[in-house]
């Protein structure tokens, strides 16, 4: 679809501005095969309606869609001012332009990033931290939106799981994959004091060969027809053909879009559920031990496959109960009362008494998993868990110390 085929859409949407294009609940839903691009401003949405041939501020022109998320969509886009070169460009939605200006800055993080990585290594690509190239803004029909121009990715580890068809990484992949990520904690903890709060394996891509760059087509035939008010446009992100792990062991931390800064503003709710660290479930203040936490769950998901914590309602405990009496027993310590008694909903989950309202009978211990996943040196990969996986936050190891821990080291 060429671009003025776009402009005389977006002219019918402006001409038709009902209801049921752009408004709150139209006749009959559409059922938009990716982000909903008719999802109002004032329900968290106002998408940036691109195709590919979309002129992006004043030097980039989309060559296809690389993927989308809650809050944005991100295009693969020539810089014409660099010979062409490729670049991947975040598009906030309106709704999350906006709240940059009141609640979490991705901007201002990824440059207090890219400004701290200059004095400290000399440039901006020495952490595993995505690289901030450019910004800036456009308009649509649904009104502001923040654009940041970043290096060119390839999939998140998920998804490269998935296209590798492996139930889970090797031991010494992940043993890599965590050293790299602890190394772009201690820089975000120790130079920015930035706490990323959002830690999943969809949120760290592995690195590409610029060669695979120059195999990368045009979209062309993934812009679906039918009666929508935008079209619709399938994400296609840059696979290598010859993807390996051997050849995908550099990743980079992405998506600062929830982060915050140590004195800056804490919201109540972070993390992935599964993720989450105790002291937010139970509403305590949290600084940057919940990315450790956070982090610790993350690593037994790349080794086993699978979460460690599954949490789950029932009719008489509630999601973040059950979550909680799990925590415990998994771990291998107890829950102290003390610790957190100063939780917005401490009494909601703990007696008088100081024992949890709800302890669940028959868990299994991190090291009895463990060893249900036949996990290659179980003792060594215990002992890395148990220290990010500590209850009490001052307790658990920074991400500094922990790149010395032997589990790293022995590869």
């Amino acid at each position: 679809m060429s671009l003025a085929t776009l402009k005389r859409a977006l002219g019918r949407v402006r001409h038709t501005r009902t209801a049921s294009s752009l408004g709150a609940s139209p006749s009959k839903p559409y059922s938009w095969p990716e982000e909903p691009l008719d999802l109002p401003v004032d329900r968290n949405g106002g998408f940036y309606p691109a195709v590919p041939g979309t002129s992006l501020g004043s030097k980039y022109t989309v060559v296809r869609k690389l993927g989308w998320g809650v809050h944005s969509s991100v295009w693969l886009a020539n810089d014409n001012s660099r010979d062409a070169s490729l670049v991947a460009i975040k598009v906030l939605s309106a709704h999350a332009t906006i709240a940059q200006l009141s609640v979490s800055s991705e901007l201002a993080h990824l440059q207090k990033i890219t400004t701290k990585s200059r004095i400290r290594y000399g440039t901006t690509n020495a952490v595993h931290i995505i690289t901030l190239l450019d910004h800036f803004h456009v308009e649509s029909i649904h009104g502001r939106h923040l654009c940041l121009v970043n290096e060119v990715l390839g999939p998140d580890l998920g998804a490269l799981k998935e296209m590798l068809g492996l139930p889970r990484f090797p031991v010494d992949v992940v043993k890599r994959i965590t050293r790299q990520l602890l190394s772009a904690l201690a820089f975000l903890h120790e130079d920015c004091e930035i706490i990323h709060t959002d830690l999943k394996p969809s949120n760290v891509q592995v690195t590409v060969d610029p060669k695979t760059l120059l195999e990368v087509d045009a979209q062309s035939d993934d812009i679906l027809p039918g009666e929508f008010p935008f079209p619709p446009v399938i994400s296609r992100p840059v696979v290598n053909a010859a993807l390996s792990l051997q050849s995908c062991l550099n990743v980079k931390l992405l998506d600062f879009g929830t982060a915050t800064t140590f004195t800056g503003h804490h919201p109540e709710t972070i993390q992935p559920y599964a993720l989450r660290a105790p002291e937010v479930i139970l509403g305590c203040p949290w600084d940057s031990s919940a990315d450790i936490w956070n982090l610790g769950c993350m690593v037994f998901e790349l080794l086993t496959g699978s979460w460690l914590f599954k949490p789950h309602g029932g009719p008489i405990f509630t999601l973040k109960a059950y979550h909680l009496g799990h925590m415990g027993p998994v771990v291998g310590e107890d829950i102290r009362a003390e610790t957190f008694a100063t939780g917005k909903h401490y009494s909601q989950y703990f007696r008088e008494n100081g024992q949890l309202r709800i302890k669940i009978a028959d868990v299994q211990s991190l090291e009895v998993l463990l060893r249900l996943y036949a996990i290659e040196d179980i003792s060594g990969s215990l002992s890395f868990l148990q220290s990010l996986l500590r209850l009490a936050p001052s307790d658990r190891q920074t991400a500094k110390s922990l790149l010395t821990h032997d589990w790293l080291n022995n590869l």
